[in-house]
Parts: structure tokens; C-alpha cells; sequence
């Protein structure tokens, strides 16, 4: 059952996934008049989304603006790619052949806020910006093609069923999964929406889990919002991505 922390499993593997496809992979600088790394942090802070961005509900707010290893539960480094489960081999396939796609790619800062709510046992949404900041839009333009690239429906289908359901569990059952790009995407950016029918013992689940990343000058910005047997986030994901659009590009004026 999708109980405690448990229920936040998925927005958390997709998250941690993605930052690590990106940070684990990128090393080196360059490029002519990069940011410097005080820039790059007050960019950080100052372009992700804030609770008046979201519908009214009871929010609770958590965020990272550590490196790496302040982002992956239980250590740094590559290691945290170990919280993926089987099903997510190919996608973690995809994030070992990066450094070879990114090269010189140099992130500089990263944040991380997830604003979350809870009603019933089995009720849940969230929603987590996050962004990685490069010391150039060269830097952040290879690594949103090579994430791109990475996160593709082929390597994601599986993974998310498996990070919905764990290996062992017997408690739930899928009835009905499907994975697309949705029509309220940023035109330009990564984007795809699963949504699960399943059934928890007698319990009906149905769960939609939405990931978007785009490239705004230096920065990477990554979306990713869950819902669990609610939809009150449905008809706001296009307004959602518009403010933190705008909020990515304000933060590097």
C-alpha cells in the first residue's frame, strides 16, 4: 500500500533519477563569459516555483539547494542510481552513456522545492521544480538533449510501473497504464504524461504522474507533478509550467 513516505515514491525516484542523469554526468567548464558561481546560485534560489504559483491547498514545502549528494538519499555520487529498481535498467543504461554526450557540459548550482498535499489515506499531489544551472547555455542546451534523449516513453514505461509497484508487493494490481506527451507541454521541451488505473487490495487507485524538462538559457528545468486519486492538478499543469517558465527566465535577467 501507497502509505507514509511510501507515497511519495515516485515523485522521488523520478526526481533523484533525473538530477542524476544531469549532475552525475557533467564535469568540466567553459564557454566565453560563463556565470559565475554566485550567479549561478542566486539563479538557483530565484527560479523555482512559490506557493502563491500553485492552487489554494494545504502545502507542505520541502526543498534542497545542496550539491549532488545532498539530493540522493542514503550518499553521493553515481550511487544513488542503486534506488532505481530493475524494471529502470534501461533508463539507467541511458544516464551511463551521457558523459559521453555531455562532455565540457558544467553545472554550477542546483534547487529543488516540492510543495505536496495530502487528504486521504490514498490521496496525494505534489508538485517539485528543480533546476540545474550551467555556466552557459552551451552547457545547458547539451545536457537537455542528452536528457531528452534519456527519458525517453521506451525507457520510462516500465520503470514507472515498477517504482508504482516494487518487486514482491502483491497489494496492487495495474488494471490500466498509459504514457504520452500531453498537449499542454512547453513547445521545445521533454515531456510525458503516465497515468495508472490500478487496484490497492479493494481499493480503486488511479494515479497521474506528469514530467517535463526544458532549457532556458543556463538552466535546465525539470517538472514533475503526481496525482493520486485526485485532479485538481489537471486543468493547472499548463499555467504551472507558463509561471515556472517565466520564473526561469526572470531569475537570469
Amino acid at each position: 500500500m501507497l502509505q507514509g513516505s511510501g507515497r511519495h515514491r515516485l515523485v522521488a525516484m523520478i526526481t533523484v533519477g533525473l538530477l542524476v542523469a544531469v549532475l552525475g554526468a557533467c564535469s568540466g567548464g567553459g564557454g566565453s563569459d560563463p556565470l559565475t558561481a554566485a550567479q549561478a546560485e542566486q539563479i538557483a534560489t530565484d527560479a523555482l516555483l512559490v506557493r502563491a504559483d500553485l492552487p489554494e491547498a494545504d502545502w507542505k514545502q520541502e526543498e534542497s539547494q545542496a550539491g549532488l549528494e545532498g539530493l540522493i538519499p542514503g550518499g553521493g555520487g553515481g550511487a544513488g542510481i542503486d534506488i532505481l529498481p530493475e524494471a529502470c535498467q534501461s533508463l539507467e543504461d541511458a544516464i551511463g552513456n551521457l558523459p559521453a554526450v555531455l562532455g565540457d557540459a558544467n553545472p554550477l548550482a542546483t534547487s529543488s522545492r516540492t510543495f505536496s498535499a495530502t487528504g486521504t489515506l490514498l490521496n496525494l499531489k505534489a508538485v517539485s521544480t528543480s533546476v540545474v544551472v550551467f555556466a552557459d547555455a552551451d552547457g545547458a542546451a547539451a545536457a537537455a538533449g542528452a536528457l531528452g534523449d534519456a527519458i525517453s516513453a521506451d525507457n520510462l514505461e516500465g520503470c514507472i510501473q515498477a517504482a508504482f509497484v516494487p518487486a514482491g508487493d502483491n497489494d496492487i494490481q495495474i488494471i490500466e497504464f498509459t504514457l504520452a506527451r500531453p498537449s499542454y507541454a512547453l513547445e521545445g521541451s521533454t515531456a510525458l504524461s503516465a497515468q495508472i488505473d490500478a487496484i490497492a487490495l479493494i481499493l480503486p487507485i488511479n494515479l497521474t504522474l506528469d514530467l517535463h524538462a526544458f532549457q532556458r538559457d543556463s538552466v535546465l528545468a525539470l517538472y514533475v507533478a503526481v496525482q493520486i486519486n485526485t485532479s485538481d492538478l489537471t486543468d493547472e499543469h499548463a499555467a504551472l509550467l507558463v509561471a515556472f517558465a517565466n520564473r526561469v527566465g526572470e531569475a537570469q535577467q
